[in-house]
């Protein structure tokens, strides 16, 4: 079977191959780590584990310092350029000749802070990814991705300064910004996976809180309490986390399309995903005001069993 008998092109078979096998060696590294910490008992792990997220945070906030700075010098070489060509355009003679030289070489560096932009964002991602409590296949998968596209970034730098022509300069100017929207747009995407995981969380927490104060419900039943108001304003905190885990389900489907999409599907994907991780919170902030009320109630209950049970024994004795 020849290389590109898939339906891709010998090169992107070969770029599919070289991710599969850097994602396999993340995840293993990801795995070792994670049976390293497993093998700790619960008060050392949690010390490294805090270790290890104090250090996280302080990285991402120099990746996201030096994106900052990135982004000025972008800016300010790109006015520079701007300022250039406009001299170049208003220039006539013998002086023509050095203004056009002067223009390449400032669009030369605007596309040198370009890239520099772009490699300082995939950093930023890369440390936050590393840093999340994505699953190892999830995380290696991420990771595997990032770690490719600075060759591709370093390739057009190359390029860049190899260039002496302005159609080459416009050639590697649609290829940088082509970079830079799906280096921003995979940074959304890992952000909108991290908010889904992390909502996972807080819906099976929620059910577990329903399942127990079923439970306790139940309990009062047993003891001859009336439990007609609290069994229905359990079905109404019930209702309510069922409602936001159909919000959650929606936000987990678009996550996994926005996946393999790309331009303005991707983008759309993204914020229709972000839009229902929203409607999801806003149903459990409504959940959460009921449990509050629900909680109290039962603990009223309970109480109130437990003063007859010891008045009940006083009278006994």
């Amino acid at each position: 079977m020849s290389a590109g008998s898939d339906g891709g092109s010998p090169a992107e078979d070969a770029r599919a191959s070289l991710r599969a096998r850097t994602r396999d060696q993340i995840r293993m590294r990801i795995v070792a780590q994670n049976e390293k910490l497993d093998a700790m008992d619960a008060r050392d792990r949690m010390r490294v584990q805090v270790q290890a997220l104090v250090e996280a945070r302080k990285a991402i906030a120099a990746r996201a310092e030096a994106l900052d700075q990135h982004r000025e010098d972008y800016e300010q070489s790109r006015a520079r350029y701007q300022a250039t060509l406009a001299e170049a355009r208003e220039c006539n003679g013998t002086a023509c000749a050095q203004a056009r030289a002067d223009v390449l070489v400032q669009a030369k560096d605007v596309l040198t802070s370009a890239a520099d932009r772009i490699l300082a964002l995939l950093a930023k991602t890369a440390e936050r990814v590393e840093a999340s409590d994505f699953d190892a296949d999830v995380k290696a998968d991420i990771l595997a991705q990032i770690e490719l596209d600075p060759a591709d970034i370093n390739a057009l730098v190359v390029q860049i300064d190899a260039a002496q022509t302005r159609q080459e300069i416009i050639r590697l100017s649609k290829e940088l910004r082509v970079k830079l929207v799906s280096a921003q747009r995979n940074a959304q995407h890992h952000l909108q996976r991290r908010a889904v995981v992390l909502m996972g969380r807080v819906q099976e927490g929620f059910a577990q809180i329903e399942d127990s104060l079923d439970a306790q419900i139940q309990a009062l039943a047993q003891a001859g309490v009336d439990t007609t108001a609290l069994s229905a304003k359990l079905q109404v905190y019930a209702q309510l986390v069922a409602d936001s885990q159909v919000s959650f389900a929606s936000a987990k489907s678009l996550v996994a399309q926005a996946q393999d999409a790309t331009g303005d599907a991707k983008v759309a994907l993204l914020q229709q995903a972000q839009d229902a991780v929203q409607a999801s919170n806003d149903v459990l902030k409504q959940a959460h005001a009921s449990l509050k009320e629900l909680r109290e109630d039962v603990r009223t209950a309970q109480l109130g069993v437990g003063a007859d049970g010891g008045a009940e024994a006083q009278a006994t004795a």
